[in-house]
């Protein structure tokens, strides 16, 4: 009977640890549950921050794009003004040498005597009533 005691002790002994050792199991799953949950709720808490943060980006950034358009906006307008002034200053050299060149080629061509001058007097800018350069043309003095 004594071996069958110690059987019995041994069973108990037996039993006993796998129960220590289920514990142990269902803490250490406990401790890996928690853990996991704390790092999803950093993790949530951390895409909060750089969500909101990038939200801010956002808005600031909008806002500045609105205004550099503008200010483009009204750079290029500056700049045509600019353009459309020097065209105008420019303009009537250049027809004047057009003239010259164009009555000096057809002098050439119809081997004329005419000299330039002549020439040029056959010829007049037709200036646009509204003063814009697009629509100043050279015509004939007869027209």
């Amino acid at each position: 009977m004594a071996s069958q005691g110690g059987i019995q002790q041994l069973l108990a002994a037996e039993q006993e640890a796998q129960h220590i050792v289920n514990a142990a199991r269902n803490a250490k799953l406990a401790r890996l549950k928690q853990a996991k949950e704390e790092a999803e709720k950093e993790i949530a808490e951390y895409r909060a921050q750089v969500e909101r943060d990038f939200q801010k980006k956002v808005a600031a950034t909008s806002g500045y794009s609105g205004a550099n358009v503008k200010r483009l906006e009204e750079e290029t307008d500056e700049k045509i003004q600019q353009l459309k002034a020097s065209a105008a200053n420019v303009s009537p050299d250049v027809v004047e040498m057009l003239l010259k060149n164009v009555t000096t080629s057809i002098a050439y061509e119809n081997d004329s005597v005419l000299k330039n001058d002549e020439l040029a007097k056959m010829w007049r800018v037709r200036e646009d009533p509204e003063g814009g350069n697009e629509n100043t043309k050279v015509v004939p003095t007869n027209l």
